[in-house]
């Protein structure tokens, strides 16, 4: 599991993790402006990402190295 999965799961980090192989995720509830919602945290490893993955999705979260520019500017 990555430490953006645990993190986001369970409130844990780890200092020794790997690199995420495949693909991971975890489902949360969790309360916003009064409402319950299920939120969804797919973790691809930098994989091309399929219209299945992202139906009936409200959002995404890109998340890169931010000391590595190229990075950045190779997102969209």
């Amino acid at each position: 599991m990555s430490n953006l999965l645990a993190r986001f799961a369970r409130d844990e980090f780890y200092k020794n993790s790997k690199s995420t192989i495949g693909v991971g995720f975890k489902t949360q509830m969790m309360e916003i402006n009064g409402k319950v919602v299920k939120a969804q945290i797919w973790d691809t490893a930098g994989q091309a990402v399929t219209s299945a993955c992202y139906h009936g999705s409200v959002g995404a979260l890109l998340v890169y190295d931010i000391t590595c520019r190229q990075f950045f500017d190779s997102i969209g």
